[in-house]
């Protein structure tokens, strides 16, 4: 499992309150670098970042290469996408 750091989608209200967490996004990856079926898998808190993770994971562009050195499509990919303060 790959570990994802979200900077930019980390809810203010979130940030301001404090509240850290992390969500497993299961997804595909097209030949094109795009992704398809974001699914939520696990998260913590449960239901709180889940929604923002799913976009943070759908907005990124991704490359799989085969064997054979050209762009494929990879199923069943999953990142942890976490949510943490960073103290200054």
């Amino acid at each position: 499992m790959n570990k994802v750091k979200s900077k930019y989608s980390y809810p203010r209200k979130l940030q301001e309150k404090g509240i850290t967490g992390w969500v497993a996004v299961k997804f595909n990856i097209l030949e094109d670098g795009s992704v398809s079926e974001p699914t939520v898998i696990d998260s913590s808190p449960p239901n709180v970042f889940d929604d923002y993770a799913v976009r943070a994971v759908s907005f990124g562009r991704y490359k799989y290469i085969g064997p054979s050195e050209s762009p494929v499509k990879a199923i069943g990919n999953v990142v942890i996408v976490t949510y943490g303060l960073i103290k200054k």
